[in-house]
């Protein structure tokens, strides 16, 4: 089931980023401030409005009460926590609108982190490939390879580490585009993909043998569980977008514009938060 939910979701925001034709920033700032207005929409949808401002406007209340009767302390502390008590009430009518964003959050930062946090390898990039042994597994005895598909050439033999069971091989890229590489343990063959190319698609740097790993880290394809290979790890470049006047991690972009999209929705639908 992890898989089959993490290849629609995938596909689906695949079929999203279409219209960017490749242009990583601009899809990333345009989903970014869809996802504001969405994010306010479903929070408008399933609120109560009436409720919502009604505990905020008293919460206001007692801190107008704190401004004005500052001098007198027992006043002071009695408005204090009423304020206090009145913003826990407001929290809990918030807290089913936030409870039905949750899955929403949770599904657009895992891909929209798999997409742009990391920059495809390019022409004529390194880079290391390390495979994790399961448990029990000697990682100076098992039979593992790494063969190259076309564009690729290994950079220096395997280094192995029996202490951590893991084995890593440095490659590079000769040319742009998605290119295979094969991992060869016993009978069995692993084959993923290796990203060169700009674009909007997932950029797979890790698959582990976890049930839940698909949904967290969408992109490199199944691991066989009665396999010897635990975990594959990719090591691409981190991805620096235009951030107003500076560049910025793609999480810093997604804030900003996200907040720009809920904060023009909130005023021209005129939701109370």
């Amino acid at each position: 089931m992890p898989e089959f939910l993490a290849t629609v979701m995938t596909r689906a925001f695949d079929l999203l980023m279409s219209p960017f034709a490749g242009n990583r920033a601009v899809a990333l700032s345009v989903i970014s401030l869809l996802f504001g207005v969405v994010a306010m929409w479903i929070f408008k949808a399933t609120s109560d409005q009436a409720r919502v401002r009604r505990t905020r406007d008293v919460f206001v209340a007692h801190i107008l009460e704190m401004r004005l009767y500052r001098d007198d302390l027992a006043v002071l502390l009695k408005a204090f926590a009423a304020a206090l008590w009145s913003s826990i009430g407001h929290l809990g009518v918030n807290l089913k609108p936030l409870l039905a964003l949750l899955p929403l959050i949770l599904v657009v930062v895992v891909q929209l982190d798999a997409r742009f946090s990391h920059a495809p390898l390019g022409v004529s990039g390194a880079t290391l490939v390390t495979v994790a042994l399961g448990e029990g597994e000697d990682a100076t005895n098992v039979p593992v390879s790494l063969v190259p598909g076309d564009g690729i050439v290994l950079d220096a033999p395997p280094v192995r580490a029996p202490a951590s069971g893991e084995i890593s091989w440095r490659i590079r890229a000769l040319g742009a585009g998605r290119h295979t590489l094969a991992l060869r343990a016993g009978p069995t063959s692993y084959d993923f993909e290796l990203a060169t190319r700009s674009g909007t698609g997932v950029i797979g740097d890790r698959r582990g043998d976890s049930s839940l790993d698909p949904l967290v880290h969408p992109g490199l394809p199944r691991l066989d569980p009665d396999g010897p290979i635990a975990r594959v790890a990719l090591r691409y470049p981190k991805a620096r977008y235009p951030l107003l006047a500076w560049q910025g991690d793609w999480l810093a972009v997604f804030i900003l514009w996200s907040l720009a999209g809920g904060l023009a929705a909130k005023f021209l639908w005129r939701v109370e938060i």
